[in-house]
């Protein structure tokens, strides 16, 4: 009974028209400050790579119930998004800032069904994202790509700037790393505490020294996301929607 109310609520969703992508026939050129080097993506295997909890302990039919949710909060929030900046005017100093893990790439290439670059150790991109990203690249913002991944790791610029080229994100101005490292007794919360206010500030940086006006933020982590910004865009994140289901199930 539990799974098929869990169905009805995994159903839930508002209604919105979903807009439609034309791609781009020219030779695009990647970003400035993105070098792209010749490597071998195997060679680097990012904390993040591992699988998905959900493909773990949970049936496969609710896996497909749990991913269908998932894409339906995305395509909603992105087209909210796309309705939002469409509605602006857009200038040269226009941007719209995206974090990587979990909002441009799938945050885990774990989900082997849904990568077909997981034998690359490379993330695949988030269908209505990537959509949402050309279309505000055809109206004329600036893009720029904000991660927490640390640039410290071995190739860690040249394999994440290697993902982003070959997912489908070909133009932008610019992709910040995290600059520091953490040593092993720094705690995940702390480390995303930590991540969240370097974010905070490479966002005012790139406003007041850069010259820059944000028109966009999009992130998945809510720390990141300041609720009283119009211009910050939270993302639905897929583990979350797994912890909903999974404490529905433990009820």
């Amino acid at each position: 009974m539990k799974r098929f109310i869990l169905a009805g609520l995994l159903a839930c969703f508002i209604n919105m028209p979903t807009f439609a992508i034309q791609e781009r026939s020219e030779n695009i050129l990647i970003g400035e400050n993105c070098n792209v080097a010749e490597i071998t993506p195997t060679q680097w295997r990012p904390k993040y790579a591992s699988p998905l909890r959900i493909e773990q302990a949970l049936p496969e039919d609710l896996i497909n119930e749990i991913y269908a949710e998932y894409m339906t909060r995305i395509r909603n929030i992105c087209d909210d998004i796309f309705f939002r900046l469409n509605a602006r005017n857009v200038a040269p100093n226009s941007l719209v800032v995206f974090d990587v893990d979990g909002t441009a790439l799938y945050a885990s290439s774990g989900l082997k069904k849904l990568n077909p670059y997981h034998r690359f150790r490379l993330l695949p991109p988030i269908e209505y994202v990537l959509a949402l990203y050309k279309k505000l690249v055809e109206l004329g913002y600036k893009i720029i790509f904000l991660t927490g991944r640390q640039l410290q790791q071995p190739q860690a610029f040249d394999v994440t700037n290697y993902n982003l080229n070959a997912s489908g994100y070909k133009i932008f101005k610019q992709l910040i790393m995290y600059p520091y490292s953490f040593t092993p007794e720094v705690s995940e919360d702390d480390q995303c505490l930590q991540i969240s206010e370097w974010k905070k500030s490479q966002l005012e940086d790139l406003v007041k020294n850069k010259g820059y006006t944000l028109c966009g933020f999009i992130d998945d982590e809510p720390l990141n996301i300041d609720p009283d910004n119009p211009n910050h865009f939270k993302i639905p994140n897929l583990l979350t929607i797994e912890y909903e289901a999974r404490i529905y199930l433990d009820r």
